[in-house]
């Protein structure tokens, strides 16, 4: 389960272009991930439909913007493991399925796959304490490409995550994922 809040422009912004709106730029939603793991050793797959919950609201007049629904599919592999470090070499791809079955009924396949993001990376994980992380993602229908980043520090069941993506986009940008994560 999660809580989302989105900040897209500050209302100064809105008044500037002076299109009727005084107040918007900032929605909250809330929604849930479903999703199925295995786990083998060495060997990880998953597949999760994310986004499952209320619209997100924008503006003042309270319209609705359906959540990016997305169905990801990825899978990891660890080729080195002690006590002291180990390297995860991983994939992913992921599918916003909004409009999904109308692009299928009209034989959009081509169009699917340049619609899905795909990633690739790696994670070096020291004493299970600290991890630091790379890899390189391409969208090319949003003409999104380049290197990301990230590092975790947990002990046991806690994690505090902060994830990079700024270098992707073709204007400057800063964003940041930062994500808390206990499992039981």
């Amino acid at each position: 389960a999660k809580f989302i809040y989105s900040f897209l422009c500050p209302e100064w912004a809105l008044k500037a272009v002076n299109i009727g709106l005084t107040q918007g730029g900032r929605g909250t939603a809330a929604a849930i991930d479903l999703g199925l793991f295995y786990d083998y050793d060495f060997f990880k797959y998953g597949i999760a439909l994310q986004n499952i919950g209320s619209t997100i609201k924008y503006t003042e007049s309270g319209e609705g913007d359906p959540l990016p629904r997305a169905l990801r599919m990825g899978f990891s592999i660890i080729p080195i493991r002690n006590e002291y470090y180990s390297l995860l070499l991983t994939t992913e791809f992921v599918k916003v399925i909004i409009g999904l079955i109308d692009e299928m009924r009209e034989g959009e396949y081509r169009y699917i796959w340049n619609d899905t993001w795909k990633g690739i990376g790696f994670e070096v994980n020291f004493f299970r304490l600290f991890a630091v992380r790379g890899g390189y993602f391409w969208d090319t229908d949003g003409k999104r490409e380049g290197y990301t980043w990230g590092a975790s520090v947990g002990y046991r069941t806690l994690r505090i995550d902060v994830g990079v993506d700024s270098d992707i986009y073709s204007f400057k940008t800063t964003n940041y994922r930062i994500a808390v994560n206990y499992s039981w």
